[in-house]
């Protein structure tokens, strides 16, 4: 049997979805989440996206930093992984975030990758900080 990265995603989101759900159902969106998400975590968030520099540069070309942060307050996971201080939580908001896009068929295709639209955001904050 073959593991997959999509398989892979949805198991893992399965273990952490229950804790994670308490945690966006109290997310508020009362302030600019991408200017709460620093360069150190977004460099946690991408620890387990595929060649982030290359997708974030291809999703920014059709985006602005409005349009990005617009996006990532669309996104309850990421909103939630922006006031995390733990990093673990922060990949864990992250990670449940990615598989509830697939679930959903929020997917992107970034420099020939299959991405969940909310690696596609974190990669192209990425680049506006690089």
């Amino acid at each position: 049997m073959k593991i997959t990265r999509r398989g892979s995603l949805l198991g893992i989101g399965a273990l952490i979805g229950i804790g994670a759900g308490a945690s966006f159902l109290a997310c508020g969106r009362g302030r600019d989440a991408a200017a709460a998400i620093t360069p150190e975590k977004l460099r946690i968030a991408l620890a387990d996206i595929i060649a982030p520099e290359r997708v974030g540069s291809a999703y920014r070309k059709e985006r602005d930093h409005v349009g990005l942060a617009a996006e990532l307050a669309e996104k309850p996971g990421l909103l939630a992984a922006t006031r995390q201080s733990c990093p673990a939580t922060l990949r864990a908001h992250v990670r449940a975030q990615v598989q509830e896009d697939f679930r959903r068929g929020d997917i992107v295709v970034a420099d020939r990758f299959v991405m969940a639209r909310s690696e596609c955001i974190l990669a192209a904050l990425a680049t506006d900080l690089a």
